[in-house]
């Protein structure tokens, strides 16, 4: 398989895209909303060297993984310029679930790289319905992409960690456990689709994902996760930083007794908070990318199933305590707006 060839595709188109949206707005001064369409690059490339692959076979599961990003694409264009209301991007997302599981998406377990299963939930049925699995693929989906579309909130953040959410899956489903050559195409076509939009977006950023681009990225590292033999523990390690601090957030609101669903206005995720002690946004994402690559690197490495659970622990505890340490140093500005469901 040329999986150079399908990664290249991919980039150009949405490196040409994205170029092609920057020049038109820049020349023609359209306004902010403009400047949020990124994500129709990276769609449209994905899907395009998805469809021509000459050696995909389209599943129904990767079928409906195409069909979903088609209405992601089309519904986040017009929340950029619309911005709809929580309840209506809480039901589009609902729904997004609803054709997953409708088309064989299902968390029967959550498994290690080594194939070994954490928990299983297939065993708890009711009425022929595993109605703990329904309520866990809910919860993770939304979950990853409310959580990448919170990450979205400075140039470069949530680009980089699906990079590395892309990379991760690639190499995860050419080991002997997976053994998934067409989600090692997936993965590549998505790794291309996210550069050539990167290459715009790394700080100071030209355009932006948007909520198209912030919904796709969640969404395909959570599918694909499950496609890949339920590897959720896997992914959480790419992505334990958006998130942890996702959880942090949400706590936070409810314990100050404001809505996880509106927009406040304070800056509370951590680089938000990383900004304000004085970091760049460059220096931000480069810190995110190398600590979870070491973290990554560890994780694979490591051959005995209770160190690989002793490094995600670990990380998910120093993640905590590096929060906690700037909160307490940080008191939180005033924030913009944000259109994601569970807003920032």
């Amino acid at each position: 398989m040329n999986f150079v060839a399908y990664f290249l595709v991919a980039f150009l188109l949405s490196l040409l895209i994205n170029a092609g949206f920057i020049f038109f707005r820049e020349r023609r001064g359209k306004n902010k909303s403009w400047r949020r369409l990124g994500g129709i690059g990276i769609i449209s490339a994905f899907l395009f060297g998805l469809l021509f692959n000459p050696e995909l076979i389209i599943t129904d599961q990767i079928f409906i993984l195409a069909f979903s990003a088609g209405l992601i694409l089309v519904f986040g264009v017009m929340d950029d310029f619309f911005n709809f209301s929580w309840k209506k991007q809480l039901f589009f997302q609902s729904f997004l679930v609803v054709l997953l599981i409708f088309f064989g998406y299902s968390i029967n377990q959550i498994a290690l790289p080594d194939g070994i299963n954490l928990i299983r939930f297939d065993q708890f049925v009711w009425n022929g319905v595993a109605w703990l699995s329904v309520v866990l693929i809910l919860t993770w989906v939304l979950l990853m992409m409310n959580a990448v579309g919170w990450s979205d909130g400075i140039d470069g953040l949530s680009g980089t960690i699906a990079l590395l959410g892309s990379l991760t899956l690639f190499i995860l489903s050419l080991t002997s456990v997976v053994n998934q050559p067409a989600m090692a195409i997936l993965a590549v076509i998505f790794g291309g689709s996210v550069l050539g939009f990167l290459v715009f977006n790394w700080p100071k950023g030209r355009i932006e994902a948007g909520t198209s681009g912030s919904y796709f990225l969640g969404f395909f590292l959570a599918t694909t996760a499950i496609m890949a033999g339920t590897k959720i523990a896997t992914i959480i390690v790419v992505l334990a930083i958006p998130l942890v601090d996702f959880f942090w957030v949400i706590s936070e609101r409810f314990l100050e007794g404001k809505s996880i669903f509106k927009r406040d206005d304070n800056k509370r995720h951590l680089h938000y908070k990383l900004r304000a002690i004085g970091w760049s946004d460059q220096r931000i994402v480069l810190s995110y990318f190398i600590f979870v690559l070491l973290i990554l690197c560890g994780y694979f490495l490591a051959t005995e199933r209770w160190v690989k659970l002793v490094i995600l622990g670990g990380e998910i505890l120093l993640i905590t305590s590096l929060i906690l340490l700037i909160t307490n140093k940080t008191p939180p500005p005033s924030c913009p707006s944000s259109n994601n469901l569970l807003q920032s």
